[in-house]
């Protein structure tokens, strides 16, 4: 299947389409209400999700591309989270013979993982390799601390960084198999200006085609509590709050920290944002996490970021600690103040204008060119070097350097 066939599909398309094509490359594919997978030979498990959040899929006409074809984009958003995964699967399975599990509905909470994980499938695999991370050279581990494991991945060129949640933060811990989530060659992701990079993708394609190359024994999962925040069960807060760390019938969860990246929900208007003296916050957008702590968004800034505001308490209508419902979290990066106040300063600087002529001598001339071919398209006339760009422009090639 081409990219672009796969972009413009919706979930339930592709859990259609797919089985099809995995027949048609040699497999036997077990389909079911919520995921797909399909045993190989290789002992090495490759797993994506085919949701996207955009609302509006691409079309044919509303996809764009770079004169070199390399770089992606469309008029609502992309999908490269995770249509990109789910295109480099179907590529390295033509020269590898993994073993493939394509799941539903990650964005929302990890519904087709907790659905594999309950359908006591358990794979002869040695380890798992998720292909969805933004970038081009990242390996998350999320609470997966096998130091073999990670060395062997790092040895194929990849960088260890962080993340917040992934399907393998389900699948893994249920499996005991050491796992880790590779970038899929996107940027800017879950906004309309998603950019895929397919340069990107192919490396990738042939580093992970190495790694399944590579003869190993089975990687264990090993659990690296000092990642962890808190310890919590099911019956402390409710089945709901537990579902997406659910990894037993115990509800026995944990929940990942991350320096940079955390899921937070909004806090709502029926309810109140306490300060340390007692008195009700009624100015600000106050965000909350799994553990009950206090967020303020930066409404300054147009990407969402938050800053902790220590002691502070979001209660609802009947008094009680409020705690993110999962279901309605989102990903959202959290700075100190120190940061924020340079990323202000930052902001101010860019809303005096920018000309392409400086994002060049900064960027180079492949970015320019792209995005210079994005504003001419959605303008209808080409930019030259001394206009001052869009503010979205900046920002996003700030994002993709």
């Amino acid at each position: 299947m081409k990219f672009e066939e796969i972009v413009t599909m919706s979930q339930s398309e592709l859990m259609v389409a797919l089985p099809k094509e995995l027949k048609s490359i040699g497999y036997r594919p077990t389909g079911r209400k919520k995921f797909i997978y399909a045993k190989g030979t290789v002992p090495v498990m490759l797993v994506a999700h085919m949701d996207v959040v955009h609302q509006t899929l691409p079309t044919e006409n509303t996809i764009m591309s770079s004169k070199d074809g390399r770089f992606y984009s469309a008029i609502a958003g992309i999908g490269g989270d995770d249509r990109c995964g789910v295109w480099m699967i179907l590529e390295i399975i033509k020269k590898q013979k993994c073993h493939v599990l394509f799941t539903t509905d990650e964005e929302s909470g990890g519904h087709g993982a907790h659905a594999f994980v309950k359908s006591l499938i358990k794979p002869k695999v040695n380890y798992l390799v998720q292909i969805d991370r933004r970038g081009h050279n990242d390996a998350v581990f999320y609470a997966c601390d096998n130091k073999e494991f990670t060395e062997f991945v790092e040895g194929f060129k990849f960088e260890t960084q962080f993340g917040s949640f992934s399907d393998i933060s389900i699948i893994a811990p249920a499996l005991e198999i050491a796992a880790v989530n590779i970038s899929a060659g996107y940027y800017n992701e879950h906004t309309t200006h998603e950019v895929v990079d397919m340069d990107a993708m192919k490396h990738n394609v042939e580093r992970i085609c190495n790694m399944a190359s590579t003869k190993t024994e089975k990687f264990e999962y090993v659990a690296n509590l000092r990642d962890y925040t808190a310890w919590r069960y099911g019956d402390m807060y409710g089945d709901t709050y537990a579902e997406r760390y659910c990894y037993d019938d115990h509800f026995k969860y944990k929940i990942a920290s991350s320096p940079k990246i955390q899921q937070m929900m909004l806090v709502p208007r029926s309810a109140d944002v306490v300060s340390p003296s007692g008195h009700d916050c009624e100015e600000g957008v106050f965000l909350v996490d799994q553990l009950g702590s206090v967020y303020e968004w930066a409404t300054d800034l147009d990407d969402v970021i938050v800053v902790k505001v220590p002691r502070y308490k979001a209660v609802d209508q009947n008094g009680k600690q409020l705690y993110a419902d999962t279901k309605n979290t989102f990903s959202v990066e959290v700075v100190t103040e120190d940061e924020l106040y340079e990323l202000l300063d930052a902001h101010d600087r860019r809303e005096a204008g920018i000309t392409w002529r400086e994002i060049y001598n900064e960027y180079g001339e492949d970015y320019t060119a792209y995005y210079m071919d994005a504003v001419s398209n959605e303008t209808g006339e080409y930019p030259v070097y001394e206009d001052i760009a869009p503010e979205w422009v900046y920002r996003q090639m700030l994002k993709g350097a």
